[in-house]
């Protein structure tokens, strides 16, 4: 029994301070204030102290902007495209050059051609075309973006 007045005892102090406390802040708000504050306050006239405040006020105003001045000095435009260019690719494909296959191997685990008198292999690269396939029919070379068979 003794509890429970005790709990309802403390409730009833803290609602008694919560709702008290508002009203003490604002009169300790009103001892707080400066005896120029007071003043302006009462009078209702605040000139001096608004032109003191945009005086500082501009002061530091121009002071950080001064400090935070922007210059693109040395840095990159962000607008423009910054990317590696590829050369431009010219007006006339390349004409296919010239192969002479002096003879050919496709029958064995490594296909091979004799071409312009260099032994070739499957994967290899020959004058910018490369042999992608060696069997009965001929040499296959991709060149350009084609391919071309050659005999």
């Amino acid at each position: 029994m003794k509890k429970i007045e005790l709990f309802i005892m403390v409730v009833v102090v803290f609602l008694a301070v919560a709702f008290l406390k508002p009203a003490a802040c604002f009169s300790q708000e009103e001892e707080g204030l400066s005896v120029k504050s007071k003043a302006v306050v009462a009078t209702g006239s605040s000139t001096a102290v608004q032109s003191q405040y945009d005086e500082t006020t501009e002061k530091a105003i121009k002071d950080s902007q001064e400090a935070l001045k922007y210059t693109s000095d040395n840095l990159r435009d962000p607008f423009t495209l910054n990317l590696p260019q590829a050369p431009a690719a010219s007006a006339q494909p390349k004409a296919l050059p010239q192969f002479k296959v002096d003879g050919f191997i496709w029958g064995s685990s490594i296909p091979q051609a004799i071409i312009n008198g260099k032994v070739y292999g499957v994967g290899d690269t020959v004058e910018s075309a490369k042999i992608t396939k060696i069997d009965k029919t001929g040499v296959t070379i991709l060149f350009n973006g084609s391919n071309y068979v050659i005999k």
